[in-house]
C-alpha cells in the first residue's frame, strides 16, 4: 500500500489484484456511507487487509464521488484513489 498525506492524515492507496476487487471495495466503502453517514479509515483497512492504526477510526469520508481506480502500469494490478480524507 502507498499513501498520500492529507489534512493531517495519510490518505491509503491501497493496490488490490483485480477491477473487479477495487470496484467491491469501493461499494463496500459507498454501503457504508449510505448507512451510517461516513467511512473510516480503518474500514478501508479492514477491507483490504492492512494493518489498523490507533487512530484510522478518527478519519475517513463522507462521499466518494471523487474515487477512482486506476491500472498500475505494466503490472496486472490496480490502485484505488480515494479523496483526500477528512475527519470523522
Amino acid at each position: 500500500m502507498s499513501e498520500v498525506v492529507g489534512q493531517g492524515h495519510i490518505t491509503p492507496k491501497p493496490v488490490v489484484a483485480s477491477r473487479e476487487e477495487a470496484e467491491l471495495v469501493i461499494d463496500a466503502m459507498k454501503e457504508l456511507i449510505t448507512r451510517v453517514g461516513f467511512a473510516m479509515v480503518q474500514d478501508l483497512n479492514v477491507l483490504v487487509g492492512f494493518p489498523l492504526k490507533f487512530n484510522d477510526s478518527k478519519w475517513g469520508w463522507h462521499n466518494l464521488k471523487e474515487v477512482k481506480i486506476r491500472k498500475v502500469r505494466k503490472r496486472d494490478l490496480y490502485s484505488i484513489i480515494f479523496p483526500p480524507v477528512e475527519e470523522i
